[in-house]
Parts: structure tokens; sequence; C-alpha cells
């Protein structure tokens, strides 16, 4: 038998939490930083000096803000992908095992479920 690629499916079945653990604490970390922020209002006033200040601070505030929601936003996909990968190796290899007689169960050393393709 030539080369093959192993999934180990229970090991990111098993990641996903994690991943989505990372997910909430950035939802957390922008609903903090929202509250401190709207809480402190517009501190700058409306003098000259204020003006200034809100000038070069708004713009990066927003994108401060706005990078925390979207990396929040990668994380969750990354965790929805992850399963859904997991579940179509897992799958496949069911539908592998179902067309032919394999004689046995696929599993790795450790017993955990695995899916094994052909390397191209």
């Amino acid at each position: 038998m030539g080369n093959q690629i192993s999934v180990n499916t229970q090991g990111l079945e098993n990641a996903v939490p994690g991943i989505e653990q990372l997910a909430t604490r950035f939802a957390d970390i922008l609903s903090s930083l929202s509250d401190t922020l709207n809480g402190l209002g517009e501190p700058w006033g409306t003098d000259p000096s204020g003006k200034d200040f809100v000038k070069n601070y708004s713009d990066p505030n927003q994108k401060v803000v706005n990078g925390i929601g979207d990396t929040k936003k990668v994380v969750e996909s990354t965790a929805d992908g992850v399963r859904t990968m997991a579940e179509g190796f897992a799958a496949t290899e069911e539908q592998n095992q179902a067309s032919i007689d394999v004689g046995g169960s696929s599993s790795d050393s450790k017993g955990s479920p695995s899916a094994r393709y052909p390397a191209d």
C-alpha cells in the first residue's frame, strides 16, 4: 500500500470546544471594551484640544473595536469549519467502509476513530 493520510476525526471534534471558548472570550473582551468606552462618553470636550484629540482617536478606536469583532467571527467560523471537516471525514470513512469488506474497523493505534486517504 502507498502513502496514506490519516485524519483523527475525534481529535478534530475534541478541539472544537476550545475554539468556541476562544470565540466567547473575544465576545467578552468586545463587550467589556464597548461598555467601558460607552461609559466614558466623550470626555475630551469640544474645545480645540478636545477636537484635535478626537480626530486622532476615533478612527483607531473604531478599527480596534471592529478588529476584535471580526476576530470573534473568524474564530466562530473556524470552530464551525473544524466541526464540519471532522464530520465530513468521518462520513466519508463510514461510506468507504460500508462499500467494501474491510475485515475490521479503522482506528489508529490508540483506538481513536480516524479516516485514512491515499496520498496523491
